[in-house]
């Protein structure tokens, strides 16, 4: 599966957690209560604002969304904003190593470890709100250790806070990110057969380059 879409599924669902936690338990027993309860900031109740962020509906203009694309303008804010900065090879990397697995075709599996680098982005035009926003997400990660580790090898949270540059991003918006770093296998069958590959050429490099400064293209 495609790994950044799975991290966004895995927020959609732990948001979806939040309101039916809500819904089916006594309220000083929900996960929000727990989390927020007593913290304020001024006249901010991290736990009266956190109900009214995170128990919205989808008909509310300000219903808190979960996108692969930063937000164009405030309309679609607030939002989690999930980003796949990098991907290298993990402390278990392993490409190419033939693990004695065949799919349906009978084509060979080679396994691939990759270590996987997400930030989601928590955006929104409230300081405060972006803080609720980031805390409880790095909570609901943290609670979700164990259902994780079913589908990755190793896993490290992170939080900062992002500065804009307001030349780039001229919206009055605010960001902490939350770091996801998580390394696991990926599966993909041997290509056996594949016209293109049989016609791949080497040419001689001055040839090529006597092609390449006429504008010609290399005859096959």
């Amino acid at each position: 599966m495609l790994q950044i879409a799975q991290i966004k599924n895995i927020i959609t669902r732990l948001l979806l957690f939040v309101q039916e936690d809500f819904k089916n338990n006594q309220e000083d027993q929900t996960f929000l209560y727990k989390t927020f309860k007593g913290a304020k900031d001024g006249n901010f109740d991290f736990y009266e604002q956190g109900k009214k962020l995170f128990l919205r509906n989808e008909t509310n203009p300000r219903n808190l969304r979960v996108l692969l694309e930063f937000p164009k303008d405030k309309i679609n804010l607030p939002a989690y904003v999930v980003r796949e900065p990098s991907k290298r090879e993990s402390p278990f990397n392993s490409i190419g190593k033939l693990n004695g697995q065949f799919d349906n075709s009978g084509r060979m599996i080679i396994r691939d470890s990759r270590n996987y680098e997400f930030e989601v982005m928590c955006v929104s035009d409230n300081f405060l709100e972006s803080i609720l926003m980031s805390e409880i997400l790095y909570a609901l990660l943290l609670g979700s250790y164990n259902i994780l580790a079913q589908s990755f090898q190793s896993i490290e949270f992170s939080m900062k806070e992002v500065m804009l540059n307001a030349e780039v991003i001229p919206l009055p918006i605010f960001m902490r990110s939350i770091g996801i770093n998580l390394s696991s296998d990926e599966y993909v069958p041997t290509i056996e057969e594949m016209p293109l590959l049989s016609k791949v050429l080497f040419a001689d490099a001055g040839l090529m380059a006597t092609y390449l400064s006429s504008g010609n293209i290399l005859p096959y």
